[in-house]
Formats: C-alpha cells, structure tokens, sequence
C-alpha cells in the first residue's frame, strides 16, 4: 500500500505505472537503480501489438524506505502511462488563441483525444465523455445572448471572455430551468475543461465560482460593498487617514491585503501632471506575477497626501519580514481597528479587504468589461496586454468609471 501512497504522491494518472516501470520496463538503467526491490508484477497482454498494456496488475509489497521514485522512475513510468510532457498553445499564439477560440473548441482540440484514451485504459467512466458534452451543450444554451440568430448555432463565447461574471450570469441562467444538482454538475465538469486550459497555458488561470445551496438562493457570491456602505465606512473612517486611504485605494485598486499594506513608495508612479493617470507596479505575494495598475485621479489624490515617513505608504499596518504578513499583530490590530468602525456603524465586515477587491471589480466590470479581470490580476483579456502592462482600454475606464462622491469630497474639504 505504501507504494501506491507514493504513486499517488507523484500524482500519476494510472497509480500503478510506477510498479509497472519497477518490473517491465527491460532497461539497464532501471534494472541498475532497482536492483534492491525484488517486486514482480503478474500480467497477462491484450494482444501481441500492445505488450505494454496490463490488464490485471498485481503490485508486490515492498518497504516505505524503498517505495520511492526518481527522476527515471518518474519519466519511465509517466511515458508508460502516456503521461509525458504535455503539448501547450505556444507563448507567441496564446492571446489570439484566447480570443478565437471557444470552449467547445478548445476540448476538441485539446481533450476529447485524451479523454478517449483514459477511458480506454479505465481511469475514467464512460459516462465522463457524455457528461462533458452535456456541460458544453448547456454552457452554449445559457450563455447564448437574445440578440443572437436563431438561424445560426451559437458556439458559446472564446476562453478570453470567460470570467467569474460570466459564469455567474450562466449560473443564474441554468438555475431557472435546471435542478441545483443537476447545474452543480455541469459545472463540476466546465471547471475541469477550464483548468485544463490552464494546464495548456491557452488561458492564464481558471475562474472560481463555488455553488451553495441555501433556503433563500442557491447560489451565493462574495459580497462586496454597497455604495451606501462606501460612504459610511469612507466618511467613518475620517479620523484615521492612513486607513482611510488604504480603503479607498482598496476599492480602487482590486488589490489584495497582502500586497496593498506592503506598497512602497517606490511602487508608486505620480501623475505626469494634475488629472492624469498614477500608477502602482508591484509583484504580487500570491502568485509572484507583476502587475502595473493604473489609478484614478482621485485615488492618487489620497495616496500623495500620506506622509513620507516611511518607505511603506501604510507604516505599521503590516509585517514585511513575517512569514504570513496577513497573520501577523501589525496586520490583525488594523484589521480590528476598521472592524470596530464598520461594527459602530452597524455593517457587517466579514473579510473587509477581500470586499474592497470584490467591490471593484463589480464596479469595473459593469463599467468595462474585463477591465476588472485585468485589475484583479487574474487574466490577460482582451483589455490587456499583459499582467504589467495595462492597454488604452483599461486606463480609460479607470479613469472613466463612476467615484463615489466621498472620495472626492474628503479631498475637497482638505483642500
């Protein structure tokens, strides 16, 4: 059993290709490094063509200190399984393959070929071949806009569209006409061929939505700040400026707790002159990737009036050398501190910084599509040109989007 814990350790697709490359693969190299494992493997072949195939394996025992893979084992046991490195969309072709192709077109493409095979060898039902088809015909139904001919078949929108509002509006689509078991499938079944476009790099990550089902909905997203809750943390926040700014650059920004309490001054660049665009460049905790995002006006109005006392534009709200900045007493003592104004003011502040990301991108995306995804840092859409560099259609709608009137009033009454 221990063997197959470590098969499975080294997430092979078949968990006994490892014991499989241990007793027939015929080469030097293995019999060499294997010499103190005396496992054998009973087998009996398909046909005479296809050797290789096994169809009942019976795995020996062999000791936890000996039940180990190398990079032989790894790479003999992952082309035995038809796991070797894997085709992906190639760097100069990802943007356009995003953008012209659909779901439906990308598990021809990419899957359906490898799905056949899995089943063929009994690592996947039959039935998951049907159940894919199924998902794909109703994210094509529930996605398909009224406008759209009903002469014409609708092949679903291309992978770079696809975010978290658009599974959402699917969602909520579906639901009206399907049971919440029967919705929660298909998805369960979109989101594997979405993380398999991930794994082939035609798209930079997956969106996710979880499904709940509740008394009062069955579908329930982050919640994100009303524009009455905006005003009244904002105006409630007045004597503690620092935090304040943080909360307006956070609704502004998308960024998370992480990355917003550890700017530097030198991750900020100014505007050129009064009304023009700021930026903030930094390199992101959790997924190591830079982003560079572009900021209103107002929002670089509060940042260039904190005090310079610091190389961190929030000195003491976080902890740079801490393991987990976010866990840390600087982190938790200003999170209580907003919690206590928002608890004064009677709102509910359950994660209050992840709501400020969530907040702006509801706020972006009703504005522009896919300017929200860009700032969230989860996708390279058609808005972008990359995670660093923001296109013309991005700045112009963070410069265009609607402020709340408090942002600007603050700065007015200090002015």
């Amino acid at each position: 059993m221990n063997g197959l814990i470590n098969a499975r350790r080294y997430r092979f697709p078949a968990p006994l290709a490892v014991w499989f490359a241990i007793s027939v693969v015929p080469t030097e190299a293995l019999t060499e490094r294997f010499t103190m494992i005396h496992a054998t493997l009973p087998f009996e072949h398909r046909d005479a063509a296809a050797s290789h195939r096994i169809t009942t394996p019976v795995p020996h025992r062999v000791s936890h200190e000996h039940a180990f893979a190398t990079d032989d084992v790894i790479a003999a046991s992952a082309a035995l399984a038809g796991d070797t490195k894997i085709d992906v969309v190639p760097e100069a072709e990802r943007e356009d393959y995003a953008r012209t192709t659909t779901l439906w077109q990308f598990y021809h493409d990419w899957m359906d070929a490898d799905r056949r095979r899995s089943v063929s060898r009994g690592l996947i039902a039959g039935s998951t071949l049907q159940k894919d088809r199924q998902s794909l015909r109703c994210w094509a139904k529930f996605t398909m806009p009224d406008t759209w001919p009903s002469d014409r078949a609708w092949p679903g929108p291309t992978l770079a569209f696809i975010n978290n509002r658009v599974i959402e509006n699917w969602m909520d689509s579906a639901r009206d006409a399907l049971a919440f078991s029967t919705v929660k499938g298909r998805w369960s079944h979109l989101r594997a061929i979405l993380n398999e476009a991930v794994r082939r790099k035609a798209i930079d990550f997956a969106p996710r939505m979880r499904i709940h089902e509740t008394n009062e909905d069955d579908f329930t997203i982050n919640e994100f700040w009303k524009p009455n809750q905006i005003e009244q943390l904002h105006n409630g926040l007045a004597t503690f400026p620092i935090l304040q700014t943080a909360f307006t650059l956070g609704c502004n920004g998308a960024m998370r707790a992480v990355d917003l309490f550890l700017l530097e001054w030198k991750n900020f660049e100014p505007p050129a002159k009064p009304g023009d665009v700021a930026f903030i460049s930094f390199r992101s905790r959790k997924t190591k990737k830079r982003q560079r995002i572009p900021l209103a006006p107002v929002t670089a109005a509060h940042v260039m009036r904190l005090p310079r006392v610091d190389q961190y534009l929030f000195p003491g709200m976080s902890s740079p050398d801490a393991k987990d900045p976010e866990k840390s007493m600087a982190a938790r003592r200003r999170t209580f501190l907003f919690k206590q104004v928002a608890i004064a003011l009677g709102i509910d502040v359950d994660k209050p910084w992840q709501r400020c990301r969530v907040s702006c991108n509801e706020r972006m995306e009703r504005h522009q599509f896919g300017s929200g995804q860009f700032l969230l840092g989860h996708a390279m859409t058609l808005n972008s040109r990359s995670y660093r560099d923001p296109s013309d259609t991005v700045i112009d709608a963070v410069m265009t989007v609607d402020q709340p009137e408090c942002f600007g009033r603050i700065l007015a009454a200090s002015a």
